[in-house]
């Protein structure tokens, strides 16, 4: 009996296990492996963790409009908050072409205290080279280990320290806009 155990655990193991990028997963799959990771990893640290959220930002800024300010509709990757107000966002990239191909990602620096990619270790190695020589000091790296458990959060490390900025919008706002965008998403999906 103890080894039928040993093997059901072990078999339990193996199939909790991920590989990834590995062409056997699309590449939706592999984000949202890396979503699940990056979300339980902000959990741990007491942040309250949405995933792809939809924020409009409106065409007049009550206040000079930062850098990169845009007007518009854009879906977040992830979004998390702590009690303080501290708002972090994760914008999540399959591969090398994903990030290079973004051009969205500027205008989410007013959303956010600290900005983050994430990536595979390969990417996000990439991603924190092109940043560091695009002088872009401010937005961090994370990288999420090709091969999940079921302890995400182990998986997930900061190779590249996001630096604390001022945000655009003050938790009020920010936080009526995430709750107002979800109430609309919920009503036309249901």
């Amino acid at each position: 009996m103890p080894t039928n155990t040993k093997t059901h655990i072990q078999q339990k193991t193996i199939t909790n296990t991920i590989e990834a990028p590995d062409r056997t997963l699309s590449k939706k799959t592999w984000v949202l492996q890396m979503s699940r990771a990056i979300g339980a990893f902000f959990a741990k640290k007491q942040f309250a963790v949405m995933r792809e959220v939809t924020i409009e930002l409106g065409f007049k800024p009550r206040k000079t409009a930062p850098p990169h300010y845009k007007a518009g509709h854009y879906r977040l990757d992830i979004v998390a908050i702590n009690r303080r107000f501290d708002t972090v966002i994760v914008e999540t990239k399959s591969c090398r072409s994903d990030f290079q191909h973004d051009e969205k990602w500027q205008a989410y620096l007013p959303l956010c205290n600290k900005f983050f990619f994430a990536a595979d270790p390969k990417t996000a190695l990439f991603i924190a080279d092109y940043l560091k020589a695009n002088h872009f000091t401010t937005v961090g790296v994370i990288e999420v280990s090709t091969k999940l458990t079921s302890e995400l959060y182990r998986h997930v490390r900061i190779i590249k320290p996001a630096r604390t900025t001022e945000r655009y919008f003050d938790e009020r706002e920010l936080l009526w806009r995430l709750g107002n965008s979800f109430e609309i998403r919920q009503l036309f999906t249901t």
